[in-house]
């Protein structure tokens, strides 16, 4: 039984109502047990009680709290920042570390509200104020080696705009943005506007926080029913963590790319050939948002073409053979 079949039983059996966050970030059955028994008859919390808990995700700015397992590198040569997919946690990119080799030092971002270790903060909702709050804890402690940012899927979006950010920033010598599975910021994203047209059917003009329908069932079920129909999901799946689905699509939805921004930094693409998500067309016009120089790998996979059961292996070399001028 998975975490998500897990939660769902839960609800069903006990009739509880809790946060799935909240319960990813029990480390042992006995802390789950005791945090599910303070939602139950005779406990003394409420779902709501303890979402109103959340802290500002820009308190803590030090390395640690922003990396995860962060530790600097003495052969480094580059610092590559990741962005995990959908509400993947950071922990998916650790493995890339002995894969790329202690010259790229991999930096793999917690974001604030959606990695189980920051569950108790709250999620971005602008991507520029999230990334000028990354840029302080990377500058000036993180400068000394040049460094590049990789995202896939939704992720590439916040690779984008911290390459955006460290670019201008004099003090920072930012060589490359890799982007993966995800459609050109100068295009509508397609996944999201299959959401909005299903969500209009439902009665919203756009995407809302999940805390405006936290407490209507009615405006929750209909979220799920528009997202099962414009993706695909399982219901299961998608009610369970819904609060990051709509965090991330929130974000996507407000972000309005701006045709006289200067962009000079290379762009390097990655595309699955079976990614049915993001036809290669919005990929390849990801070059046309740079002065600079653009390439676009192919490679067998879905969506999650990155895994190590599809084309990591591959993705990888080619992250490596693009940094390694820089050994």
């Amino acid at each position: 039984m998975n975490g998500v079949q897990l939660y769902n039983k839960i609800i069903e059996n006990l009739g509880v109502s809790i946060s799935y966050s909240e319960l990813l970030q029990s480390t042992t059955v006995h802390d789950m047990v005791d945090y599910v028994k303070e939602f139950m008859p005779g406990g003394d919390r409420t779902e709501n009680e303890d979402e109103m808990k959340l802290e500002n995700y820009d308190i803590d700015l030090s390395p640690k709290h922003w990396i995860y397992n962060y530790m600097k590198l003495e052969k480094a040569k580059v610092r590559l920042y990741c962005f995990p997919n959908g509400y993947r946690n950071a922990d998916m990119f650790d493995g890339w570390r002995n894969k790329l080799g202690p010259e790229i030092e991999v930096c793999p971002i917690m974001l604030p509200g959606m990695d189980s270790n920051r569950m108790k903060e709250k999620s971005p909702d602008d991507i520029e104020t999230f990334t000028k709050t990354l840029e302080k804890v990377i500058v000036p402690e993180m400068t000394d080696l040049p460094c590049a940012s990789f995202g896939h899927s939704w992720g590439s979006l916040f690779a984008y705009r911290l390459a955006n950010r460290l670019g201008k920033n004099k003090n920072v010598d930012f060589v490359k943005l890799f982007v993966s599975g995800f459609t050109t910021p100068e295009l509508p994203n397609s996944s999201v506007v299959k959401v909005l047209k299903e969500l209009k059917l439902q009665g919203f003009e756009h995407i809302p926080q999940y805390e405006e329908i936290q407490n209507d069932i009615n405006s929750i079920d209909a979220v799920v029913r528009a997202y099962v129909k414009a993706w695909g999901y399982e219901e299961e799946i998608t009610r369970a963590t819904l609060k990051f689905l709509l965090a991330a699509c929130r974000i996507i939805e407000k972000y309005h790319y701006d045709k006289k921004e200067l962009f000079e930094i290379p762009i390097v693409g990655f595309h699955g050939i079976d990614d049915f998500a993001v036809p290669i067309d919005e990929m390849k016009a990801w070059g046309n948002i740079t002065t600079n120089s653009f390439r676009l790998y192919t490679m067998p996979g879905d969506h999650q073409f990155i895994t190590g059961g599809q084309s990591e292996e591959r993705l990888l070399q080619l992250i490596k053979d693009e940094l390694k001028y820089l050994f």
